[in-house]
């Protein structure tokens, strides 16, 4: 479980740090407005002046691994990087296998879904 915790870790890492910086301003205002799943919102004073590694932490403090790359693939898609969601729904699947990924939060996987084949990438 620890293993696949650090899998996690690194990946969502790796796509935050593949944002350029006005993505990355856009994903964490996003954030700080969104309340997934009705878990909440990370406080927008948390954010702020959260870098990658901080963000990265915040996500998976606040929500959960697991989670926390749900959440990250739902904002990527609302502030139109639908390329890098499924980048990141992609790593997941080979970090993780096909088994630890089928069935997460079902209704969001096909919002995701239909986001990727329709509207701009």
């Amino acid at each position: 479980m620890e293993n696949q915790r650090n899998r996690i870790h690194n990946f969502l890492l790796r796509a935050l740090e593949d944002l350029s910086q006005e993505d990355f301003d856009r994903f964490k205002d996003d954030l700080s407005h969104s309340d997934p799943g009705g878990k909440g919102r990370i406080p927008r004073g948390q954010l702020e002046n959260a870098n990658r590694i901080n963000t990265k932490n915040l996500l998976m403090d606040f929500y959960g691994a697991d989670a926390a790359v749900d959440v990250t693939i739902e904002v990527f898609i609302r502030v139109n990087l639908r390329d890098t969601a499924a980048q990141l729904r992609e790593e997941r699947q080979k970090a993780l296998g096909p088994d630890q990924t089928l069935g997460r939060r079902a209704e969001g996987n096909t919002r995701i879904s239909a986001g990727e084949t329709s509207g701009k990438t």
